[in-house]
Parts: C-alpha cells; structure tokens; sequence
C-alpha cells in the first residue's frame, strides 16, 4: 500500500473519534427523560455506540499495524492488519443497521401507536439485532474475505448503493416525522386515546432529535467507506491510491453541493 494513504486512515480515526464525542452530546441530552423512552429504543441506540467504538478500534488497528503489513513478504499473512479492516468494516455496517434498526422501531411505535409504550417485550429489537449480525457479517465478508478466495467485488457499484440506501433511509425518517405530524393535527380535534397522542408527541420528538444524529453517522460511514476501499484494494493487489482520491472528491463535492 502506498505510504501516502496513512493520512486517511488517521483522518478516518479523527473523524469517527469526533462523530462519537457529538454523538455522545446528543444523547446526553437524551438521557435528561431516560425513564421516558421505550427500553427498545435504547437498546438500539446501545447497538450504535457499540458500531461507533467498533469503527475506531478497528481503525487504530489498522493504522498501526499498516507499516508491518506493507513490509510483510506476500507468503505470510499478518493476523492484525486482516482483523483491523475487517472490524472496521463490519462496525461500520453494523452502524448503518442500526440507523435502518431504529426507523423499524419508530415505524413499529407510529403503526402500534395506542399499546406501544406498554409493550415490554424483547422480540423485535432482538430480531433486528440479529438482522443487524447478519448483514454486517455478509457485508464485511464480501470486503475482506472473498478476496482471499480471488472473487473481486466492483466497487463502482457496491459503494453507490450502500450510498444510497443511507440516503433512502434518511429520507424515510424525514418522512416518518412528517407522517407523525400530520397525524398530530388530524387528531388535535378529536377525542383520541391519550397513549396515542403520547406516542405521536414522542415519535416527533425523537425523529426530530435522531436527524442530527443520522447526519453525523452518515459522515462517519462514508469515511468508513473510504477506509474500507483502500483496504480492500491492498488485500487484492491493486493500487487505488488515484481511485480512492477520485471517490473521496465525489462525495465531497455531493456534501457541498
């Protein structure tokens, strides 16, 4: 790997270092109604911290352990550098299940809004964590282990639709929250169950907290993604030094645009 690319695996390392610290403010501020909140919700928002600290680990792994692996001979295979990037790349999946984990539950708390808040069971965080599992497995896996398999994924067209599938869910929750205030208004006139107007009050209430948040976590994982394709490309034998800059200004020039 050219020694050029360290700069982004330590810029990657800031990013997500900074992400979590503002992800942290957050919910900070969340933590003031802590007794307020479906226990769901939380558990899912513990699945995110979880991913975030997975990214850094990984990262600083990588990092550290990259001079080693650039001067290792190709017959041997150097444990910590292969378990960095496959960290990293699976936390990062993982946070973006989480992001699709908690418009499923706030979906749930809009449909079931007049029983939500006493439901206490388990099951359905438990199913989207392991849906969670699976995908960031399945994820991570065709990154970093297919290659050792010689089966090379194109790049120029796993990256645009993980792109756009965070772009679909954070457009989804936008419209969840708008949803929730349309419902708000149709039933101010009416005389509806109090549980349900309390619902609606929170699933605006924490749609609207949870945007920043998602905006952040979109940062974080696109960052991720540049990471995770420089060190796919080492695993393979290419330089993408030239096409990782090339993906870098895409998505700059999307952000600013």
């Amino acid at each position: 790997m050219p020694q050029q690319l360290a700069w982004i695996y330590i810029l990657d390392i800031c990013i997500s270092a900074i992400n979590l610290i503002l992800i942290l403010i957050v919910f900070g501020l969340l933590f003031k109604h802590w007794g307020t909140y479906h226990r769901n919700f939380w558990f899912i928002l513990f699945q995110i911290h979880v991913a975030f600290f997975g990214i850094i680990a990984g990262n600083i792994l990588a990092a550290f352990s990259m001079h080693s692996e650039n001067e290792r001979p190709l017959e041997k295979f150097f444990i910590p550098w292969k378990m960095g990037n496959f960290w990293s790349s699976f936390s990062g999946s993982f946070l973006e299940a989480g992001f699709y984990s908690l418009f499923l539950e706030r979906s749930l708390a809009t449909i079931k809004r007049s029983t939500y808040e006493n439901i206490t069971s388990f099951w359905f965080t438990a199913i989207l964590s392991g849906l969670s599992l699976i995908y960031s497995l399945a994820i991570s896996s065709m990154w970093h282990i297919l290659p050792l398999f010689l089966v090379v994924i194109d790049i120029s067209v796993s990256i645009p639709i993980s792109f756009g599938l965070n772009l679909f869910c954070a457009m989804c929750v936008v419209l969840l929250s708008y949803y929730n205030r349309k419902l708000r208004k149709k039933e101010l006139g009416t005389m509806c169950d109090l549980s349900q107007r309390y619902q609606i009050d929170e699933n605006i209430k924490l749609l609207n907290q949870w945007l920043p948040v998602l905006f952040i976590g979109s940062i974080t994982i696109i960052s991720n993604g540049i990471f995770s394709i420089c060190g796919y490309s080492f695993d393979i034998g290419i330089n993408s030094y030239d096409n990782t800059m090339i993906y870098m200004m895409l998505i700059i020039s999307t952000l600013m645009n």
